[in-house]
């Protein structure tokens, strides 16, 4: 395979890790919660498992990617807003639309996050002293 080949197909493996990295800590969380007194089982903690599962999400998608990052999280988080959209069958028409919009920017936020935060490692570069560095 060519070069630009094989970085399309990286980053495709990328925001596809990212996204399945995402829902399987969702879902992970969400049936350890099965666990929980029923009093933590509410829209609150449904909000903090779409963070933290979001950035996850962008963790992995900004950790594995080589170029071209935020585009590459920003995918992600399209993705993954059109999936919590299909799966939580939303309904913008409903009164607790409110609700729903935080839910979603929730993703939002935690995803970019994440993503900057699994781009940092990669940009710190070795000091030209360090015996370590090549």
């Amino acid at each position: 395979m060519s070069y630009p080949v094989k970085e399309i197909v990286r980053n495709f493996f990328c925001v596809f890790f990212g996204v399945a990295g995402s829902v399987s800590v969702f879902f992970f969380l969400f049936l350890a919660t099965a666990l929980l007194p029923r009093t933590l089982n509410s829209t609150g903690f449904l909000m903090i498992l779409l963070g933290v599962s979001s950035f996850a999400g962008g963790f992995c998608t900004g950790a594995l990617v080589t170029r071209h990052k935020l585009i590459l999280v920003m995918i992600t988080t399209i993705v993954l807003v059109i999936s919590y959209i299909y799966f939580f069958d939303t309904n913008f028409t409903d009164r607790n639309y409110p609700r729903e919009y935080l839910q979603i920017s929730i993703v939002v936020l935690s995803s970019v996050i994440g993503g900057i935060a699994g781009a940092l490692p990669s940009k710190v570069k070795k000091k030209k002293n360090d015996p370590a560095s090549p």
